[in-house]
């Protein structure tokens, strides 16, 4: 929004292809806006997201420490019945971290690149960057928006079976029969 209102620009990147903010002009607004940017956009939320990831995790391992001295410690008195819907609660949310987590890891390794190419023009070595290096980087950046139907499609079996359902070819690929 603030390009709108005279601070920094939207300009064709690369190859002309598409526009993104101007990171490449060497002036004091741009790359202050362009710091403003990394640092509000892109690290401080992704420290954020570590954060949370390591207090999941923790949290993760804690219960799964805490389920195993209960089933140590009432193994006679509980139900193996009731242990396995534990073990099935407990792996179904190891499964959801790790799921989230790979989401979150391919967002960093998809806009990386493109970071790196706008800090590298922000520390003042645009004259570096060819039209290519700008554009690879953008491109994959902005390809980072399909990684999440293509995640859950993969890990999902209710995802993977509609899928199949409305689009039959896939079925195959998903490794869903028609008795599914």
């Amino acid at each position: 929004l603030p390009p709108f209102f005279g601070w920094s620009a939207y300009v064709p990147e690369g190859l002309l292809t598409s526009c993104t903010w101007d990171y490449m002009t060497f002036t004091p607004s741009v790359r202050a806006y362009s710091m403003l940017l990394f640092i509000f956009v892109f690290f401080l939320p992704l420290f954020i997201i570590i954060y949370c990831y390591i207090l999941i995790f923790r949290a993760i391992r804690t219960t799964n420490q805490a389920v195993g001295k209960i089933n140590g410690s009432t193994h006679s008195h509980s139900s193996t019945r009731d242990m396995v819907k534990r073990f099935h609660r407990l792996q179904n949310e190891w499964k959801m971290a790790k799921i989230a987590l790979i989401v979150i890891l391919l967002y960093v390794i998809s806009w990386s690149p493109y970071s790196t190419v706008a800090l590298t023009a922000f520390a003042g070595y645009a004259d570096m960057l060819t039209p290519y290096m700008n554009s690879i980087p953008a491109v994959i950046a902005k390809a980072s928006a399909i990684h999440n139907p293509i995640i859950y499609a993969i890990t999902h079996p209710k995802y993977r079976i509609a899928l199949a359902r409305y689009i039959p070819c896939l079925g195959t690929l998903l490794c869903i029969h028609p008795r599914d």
